[in-house]
């Protein structure tokens, strides 16, 4: 109990100095925060070395400027008024946390420096900002950082850049010098970005490049809301893909669902299928493989026939082009596209020779039916039957006497007719009847059944059960294009003019 009483007395003793060098130091009219204060340590030592005075303590907690200076030992030259912070080093100031091994804290320039060793940065939205060299003014609550940094943020987004800083009061960080971005699948250079985390929103001053997989845009402004997945790139937008290339005044992607929209002098070229487009309002949806032309909406196609190349230039207030899987065409779309291509492909004139050629056969089929002109009175029916009429039968005047109908006389009884079944044509009978017999049938006892036992062994063989393949849905891509309101088309041999156009590739 003693020993516990004298350890507190010491500690208060130490203290004591401390407190009334703070106070005597502080100037008139000077605010608290202004000066520093020891709050808590769990053991103090005052010692002099080479003329100066120094103050040590352990599990130390210094406070100035509202800014909190923790860590396991401390070590305050009190003549030059620098306070060496050693071992799990923190410095808090409202909601900014920094950590790090060591820490030197110049009071007079409110600063503190981390050098050397690894120091993070935490704010609210838990941004973590690492560097190893970072100096925080606790008056003004700025951190500034060179050497390199990264940070990122709780969906692990991740920037970073040669230098830059951070400001405590306004949440935003500053990035300067081969700046990199990296967010989902989206990688970015530029060389400078703000980065405002309260609302989750960077901002490009300067040139952009930008990829995703092979694809690459770039535009000399812009910024990215983390919150809403939208990108906004201005001045000079260039894109470019493996199929398009593509040019604007600006641009939104919005990365989810993957649609972009081309404003102002907005220029498209896919090579693939040979189509350039112009407009002012260009909107590509992603999920329903979708591009609307709107403002100004032109389009050029490059054909080629017989080796022969040419141009067919589309005009419209606004047109569409969509590309939509065979399975999901409805059947009123598939039959009303099948009736347009058999009109188009019909010869009408033949078609009407055709139709004329049947009803005149028609006709005089008809006509020698009913009888015309030129056919006999009396009908080839009647003449037939005349002249069957003039045989004679069998047992007429022609015939032998002893044929005639009467009584037969007694003699050797001779058979009626010959027997049917000893002629040469009983073979064709027999036949016919085996072609009718059900056990003329190849015996399906040559296989093996499925129940019997074929090994000798006492197992049966299971009837083979082979399931019905499963006819999978057409998944072929088919296009569709309208043009509505003023459509206009030329081609070197044709001019269209028209309120409405559709097209699709069935």
């Amino acid at each position: 109990m003693e020993k516990q009483i004298r350890k507190r007395l010491k500690l208060l003793l130490a203290l004591i100095p401390v407190i009334a060098l703070s106070v005597s130091a502080r100037p008139k009219g000077e605010e608290d925060d202004d000066y520093v204060r020891l709050m808590k340590a769990d053991y103090i030592e005052q010692f002099e070395k080479n003329g100066q005075q120094f103050r040590k303590a352990i599990s130390s907690t210094f406070l100035h400027n509202g800014t909190y200076l923790i860590s396991d030992s401390a070590l305050w030259n009190v003549d030059n008024k620098i306070i060496n912070c050693v071992g799990h080093v923190k410095v808090i100031q409202d909601e900014t946390i920094l950590t790090a091994d060591k820490l030197d804290y110049l009071i007079d320039s409110d600063l503190a420096q981390f050098r050397g060793t690894l120091v993070q940065l935490q704010n609210k939205k838990r941004n973590l900002l690492r560097t190893r060299n970072l100096d925080y003014n606790t008056k003004d609550s700025i951190a500034v950082f060179t050497g390199g940094a990264a940070m990122r943020d709780e969906d692990g987004q991740l920037i970073e850049s040669r230098s830059g800083n951070y400001n405590s009061a306004t949440k935003a960080f500053t990035f300067q010098d081969e700046v990199n971005m990296f967010t989902d699948s989206i990688f970015m250079r530029t060389s400078m970005l703000f980065y405002y985390s309260e609302e989750e929103k960077a901002v490009f001053p300067s040139y952009i490049s930008f990829w995703r997989g092979d694809n690459m845009l770039s535009a000399n402004e812009g910024w990215y809301n983390r919150a809403r997945e939208t990108f906004f790139f201005t001045d000079n937008v260039h894109g470019l893909t493996n199929e398009q290339e593509f040019w604007g005044d600006s641009l939104y992607y919005y990365q989810f669902p993957g649609d972009l929209l081309l404003l102002g002098n907005g220029q498209v070229q896919d090579t693939l299928r040979e189509v350039s487009a112009v407009a002012d309002r260009i909107h590509y949806e992603d999920t329903l493989r979708k591009v609307t032309l709107t403002r100004n909406a032109a389009v050029a196609l490059f054909t080629e026939e017989e080796g022969k190349r040419d141009t067919i230039y589309i005009g419209a207030d606004r047109m569409s082009y969509q590309q939509t899987r065979f399975c999901d065409i409805p059947e009123s779309t598939l039959k009303a596209s099948k009736d347009r291509l058999n009109d188009i492909l019909t010869d009408a004139v033949q078609q009407f020779r055709e139709k004329a050629a049947k009803a005149a056969a028609a006709a005089s089929e008809e006509g020698n039916k009913q009888g015309g002109p030129g056919a006999p009175k009396g009908g080839a029916g009647k003449g037939g039957a005349k002249k069957d009429g003039a045989q004679k039968p069998a047992g007429g005047p022609g015939a032998p006497k002893g044929d005639a109908a009467g009584p037969q006389q007694p003699g050797p009884k001779k058979p009626s007719m010959p027997d049917s079944l000893a002629s040469a044509d009983a073979p064709a009978v027999q036949d016919s009847l085996a072609v009718s017999d059900s056990l003329a049938v190849s015996d399906s006892l040559g296989f093996a059944p499925a129940a019997m036992d074929t090994s000798g062994l006492g197992y049966t063989a299971q009837e083979d059960t082979v399931a019905a393949p499963v006819e999978l849905p057409d998944t072929t891509r088919y296009g569709f294009a309208d043009a509505v309101g003023k459509v206009k088309i030329f081609r070197r041999d044709i001019q269209v003019r028209c309120d409405s156009m559709v097209y699709c590739d069935l």
